[in-house]
């Protein structure tokens, strides 16, 4: 057999493995669904609000995954979209995130809510008058 035809049969044999090969030896991002817990809201500043204060929202996640997983969360404050954001996170990480956006409290009953992965949690608060 000459070396040509050798050549040939291994790259035809091997070609699978070196497209393969950038893929497994990276960290690539998981899609994969409900990889994302959501376990907490807070705020940055103490509770009860007081209208007129500025206010980032913070959420406490966890990645139950064993890759390193990218998700993309939603913050809606009264059912409407506020900020949102794509994050990434190692696996088993827990860590809070803090919204980008900050919101001007209105006085009233409001609610927040986070969306990450397809879960969500929803945090009811009341924001004091300056009256």
């Amino acid at each position: 057999m000459n070396a040509k035809l050798l050549y040939l049969k291994l790259f035809i044999i091997l070609m699978p493995a070196l497209i393969l090969l950038p893929i497994i030896g990276t960290t690539a991002a998981v899609q994969a669904k409900n990889c994302v817990s959501i376990q907490s809201i807070s705020f940055n500043k103490p509770t009860p609000l007081v209208q007129g204060e500025v206010v980032k929202f913070g959420v406490s996640l966890t990645n139950n995954c064993r890759g390193f997983t990218a998700v993309n969360i939603l913050c809606k404050i009264d059912g409407e979209l506020w900020d949102s954001g794509y994050i990434t996170m190692t696996a088993h990480e827990s860590s809070i995130k803090w919204s980008q956006k900050p919101w001007t409290a209105t006085a009233g009953a409001h609610s927040v809510t986070i969306i990450a992965d397809d879960n969500s949690l929803t945090r009811r608060f009341i924001v004091k008058s300056t009256r």
